[in-house]
């Protein structure tokens, strides 16, 4: 099933389980997009636990994964869920990164601004205590 089609079906559909209950489990070869979807999630947990993690820590992972798979009944085509949230994150971060940027623009153009005003501010202050003969004193607006 293409994503496409995963997407433009009815909510509450419901798809075949990934894995039956452990007595009907009948052994059946994975499809290339299961077996794709778990080379990411095996390569995400690879860069999470860092090149150095033993094999046997990676595999005791996917063995929980499975266990939960099964316990849950995770859809069969996990894999368009996979790639939706793997979808979401990207937009997340991508919406992570133009908010900090755009933060770092904005601060930078309030710390301008704020910079300006304080100028002017002296700038009338000094015109305004001249016309009225006391330039002497110091007066500051923070």
């Amino acid at each position: 099933m293409s994503i496409a089609a995963a997407v433009a079906m009815p909510r509450r559909v419901r798809l075949e389980p990934i894995l039956e209950e452990p007595e009907t489990q009948q052994h059946r070869p994975r499809g290339p997009v299961t077996l794709d979807a778990r080379r990411k999630v095996r390569k995400r947990l690879r860069d999470l636990l860092g090149a150095s993690a033993p094999e046997s820590k990676i595999d005791a992972f996917m063995n929980a994964f499975d266990e939960y798979a099964a316990r849950s009944h995770i859809q069969r085509h996990h894999s368009v869920h996979l790639a939706s949230l793997e979808l979401r994150l990207h937009k997340l971060e991508a919406k992570v990164q133009t908010d900090q940027s755009l933060r770092a623009s904005l601060l930078s153009a309030l710390r301008s601004l704020r910079s300006k005003i304080t100028k002017f501010c002296a700038k009338v202050s000094t015109v305004i205590l001249a016309d009225f003969g006391m330039a002497d004193i110091e007066t500051r607006f923070d």
